[in-house]
């Protein structure tokens, strides 16, 4: 550098001192006076290899290259110089470029070579399984804090004593946790990193890699926690207690730089694209393990529970999660799919014979696969079974119990069975029917297969008779085993029948409704009074403890509030009768302020006037109904029967 300074230096002097032209200020000709110039220092590209500062690596283009010098440049290849650029016939070698080259292995290049033997790989690919609502995904998202990124906690036991190691990005300037999501049809996004975006549709999928590698092969794994922060303002919808996410074990490496929706890294696409799926490891369900244990945006901070997995993966260490695709071995995250050659090809869907129900196969066109004949239900759940409750309404004295259920994977119907008082093992069993009632392409979604498999159950007056009052439970049944259906225990059968409405002066169906339309609803609940004194009105209905409840935010701004039902107005108008929603019911409340009655819900178009309230000797009606303020936050489509009110 110094020498370069001096050259520098001696250069402006000489270009300073030097004439403009070839005739000096003072006459003179100095065309022919010589003039002494510095040589100057060695510069990569000028065509001369300087034996001090220039080599082939860092000046190819001076030095040239030899074969041996371990580059494979200028005119080498495989066939000129296998020392450098690898065998004949073996493309040179890349990390990424999927093939493990001789100057690649496990530890400098885990893409194409796979994990160490002994390593310790936590690599998994979340997706929904049921998206509850057009907009309900979930965001895992860091919001920009080093403590929000994705982190497992892992307590293990090794040699008598206890340890716990944590594993998150830039945890202590680890380098050996990586999160980002893909979204279908669109390329790598590094905005897209420390966060997983979850969802049906548009699709989008969380990718998480952990290298705990560093706990002995040795160790017993006690506990493993995968803590994740939800989105403070769109992680989780209040109302979303039913999206259902799977966890995947990823059957392949990915590259955190480079991952997209069609490749796992560059030049590398995924056999199916969004990533290729492994044996399932857990679900995770939007009510159960978020918000029945306090994990929302008012509380973003859990936790899920995969210490059986991580004590999986420390048993199968020795394997490797590299183990390579035709070694003879079916190891690691090989399966049929992604490595017939060790696994065996997988069954084929159309081969009815052999003994599985799958593929487009049914009852049908394939009877000796898909026996309509179902062991009975039992406390062994099967993981693969799916399906909910949607709805338990009143019929003419009877009820009816609507839903679907599936076998993940499988076109073929399976069974649901009734349940009163209680589950298999101390309910009463009401009756079966096949799930082979056409659906909407949501349940498909969520089955993961063509078919029908909505179902509808109706009882008798006398069964409702013998048992009102008492919790609902739906068991899928399937083959390969059974499993309860979302919302189980969650509905009741009604209690008598609710009073019909004969003194009510409108039709429903000529009503315009303010917020969403229950006329076709069933009448489920008994509105027994309503009441106006000092400054409240109470509705006596009998669903206030037993419709199911859904978190809502709180008015103050401060945590949530469990609602179940909307109480409404009739008011006529000009002629015309306006329905409107006026208040939330909480878990068995029946009393709000009568001024809400006038509330800023009501005064919307098309009603007209923006200063109603009501006045001394109006006539108004009543009802209570499932939630129906937001077509988005929902429980139950039923409703009450309508009470008359005179207004003090």
């Amino acid at each position: 550098m110094r020498q370069q300074l001096l050259w520098a230096l001696g250069l402006a002097i000489i270009l300073a001192c030097q004439p403009t032209d070839s005739t000096s200020p003072l006459g003179t000709d100095t065309t022919d006076t010589p003039i002494t110039r510095p040589i100057p220092p060695p510069v990569c590209g000028d065509a001369v290899c300087d034996a001090t500062n220039e080599d082939t690596t860092n000046c190819p283009g001076d030095c040239g290259s030899w074969c041996g010098d371990g580059v494979c440049n200028g005119p080498e290849s495989t066939v000129l110089c296998p020392q450098d650029c690898g065998n004949a016939g073996t493309p040179h070698a890349s990390c990424g470029d999927g093939v493990c080259s001789q100057n690649e292995d496990t530890v400098s290049c885990s893409l194409d070579c796979g994990s160490a033997p002994d390593a310790l790989v936590f690599n998994i690919i979340i997706r929904q399984t049921y998206q509850s609502c057009s907009s309900c995904g979930i965001w895992f998202d860091w919001q920009g804090e080093q403590a929000n990124k994705p982190r497992l906690v892992v307590e293990y036991e090794h040699v008598g004593a206890l340890h716990t190691a944590e594993y998150q990005h830039d945890l202590g300037g680890m380098d050996n946790a990586h999160s980002i999501w893909i979204q279908s049809g669109h390329a790598h996004d590094e905005g897209n990193k420390h966060q997983m975006l979850i969802k049906q549709s548009p699709h989008r999928k969380g990718l998480l890699r952990v290298d705990a590698s560093d706990i002995p092969a040795a160790a017993t794994i006690t506990e493993a926690r995968l803590h994740l922060h939800i989105n403070k303002h769109e992680g989780l919808a209040n109302a979303d207690h039913s999206s259902i996410l799977m966890v995947h074990e990823s059957a392949r490496d990915w590259d955190w730089n480079s991952v997209s929706w069609t490749h796992a890294a560059t030049g590398q696409p995924w056999t199916t694209e969004g990533g290729d799926l492994g044996r399932e490891v857990r679900e995770i369900h939007a009510g159960g393990d978020m918000h029945d244990l306090g994990f929302n945006k008012a509380h973003p901070d859990g936790f899920f529970d995969f210490t059986p997995y991580m004590q999986l993966l420390q048993s199968e260490r020795g394997l490797g999660s590299g183990t390579v695709c035709g070694d003879g071995l079916c190891a690691g995250p090989e399966t049929q799919a992604i490595c017939p050659q060790d696994c065996g090809a997988p069954p084929d869907p159309d081969n009815c014979g052999d003994g599985s129900c799958n593929g487009d196969e049914n009852a049908g066109t394939c009877p000796q696969d898909c026996s309509q004949s179902f062991p009975p239900p039992s406390t062994v759940v099967n993981a693969n079974i799916h399906g909910f409750i949607d709805s338990v309404n009143a019929d003419n004295g009877g009820a009816v119990i609507q839903g679907w259920a599936c076998h993940l994977g499988q076109v073929a119907a399976i069974e649901v069975h009734a349940f009163a008082g209680g589950d298999v093992a101390s309910g009463t069993f009401l009756k079966s029917t096949l799930a082979n009632v056409s659906n909407e392409q949501a349940v498909n979604d969520a089955c993961q297969a063509g078919g029908s498999h909505r179902y509808q159950l109706s009882l008798s007056p006398s069964e409702v008779k013998a048992h009102a009052g008492k919790s609902i439970t739906v068991y899928g049944v399937a083959a390969q085993g059974s499993a309860p259906l979302a919302n189980s225990d969650k509905f009741h059968l009604p209690v008598g029948a609710p009073p019909i409405n004969s003194d009510v002066p409108f039709d429903l169906n000529t009503v315009k409704w303010l917020h969403v339309n229950v006329t076709n609803w069933p009448v489920t609940a008994n509105l027994s009074s309503v009441s106006v004194q000092g400054g409240t009105i109470c509705m006596e209905y009998d669903k206030k403890s037993s419709w199911p409840s859904v978190a809502i935010p709180h008015n103050s701004g401060n945590g949530t509030v469990d609602v179940v039902a909307n109480p409404w107005v009739f008011i006529e108008h000009d002629g015309q009768w306006y329905a409107a929603t006026w208040e939330w019911m909480g878990v068995g409340s029946t009393c709000k302020n009568k001024t809400s009655v006038a509330g800023d819900h009501i005064k919307q178009p098309p009603f007209g006037p923006m200063d109603w309230k009501p006045t001394s000797g109006q006539t108004l009606y009543f009802m209570v109904s499932g939630l129906a303020r937001f077509s988005n936050i929902k429980n139950v489509s039923e409703r009450s029967n309508i009470v008359k009110v005179i207004w003090p």
